[in-house]
């Protein structure tokens, strides 16, 4: 499974709130990220930003921390 697909399936398990949320806070990292490079590429395309996020060592370990907060979630079979 690619880290793109993991990134996907993990924002499929989440609630909408929280997807909200954490695609603000992704989004925000990755701002934060284009404002050091010197040229911004605005011709990639969607799916090459999602790539580039879910391979960012910063919003992988949001992930964990996440998937972490609602381990209790899924064993109460709310999930």
């Amino acid at each position: 499974m690619t880290a793109k697909q993991r990134l996907i399936e993990e924002i499929e398990k989440a609630s909408d709130s929280l997807v909200e949320e954490v695609l603000n806070y992704l989004l925000n990292i990755k701002e934060k990220n284009n404002l050091h490079s010197t040229k911004k590429n605005d011709s990639q395309s969607i799916e090459e930003q999602l790539q580039m996020m879910a391979n960012d060592p910063q919003i992988q370990t949001e992930i964990a921390l996440i998937n972490e907060e609602f381990k209790v979630t899924e064993m109460d079979g709310l999930s």
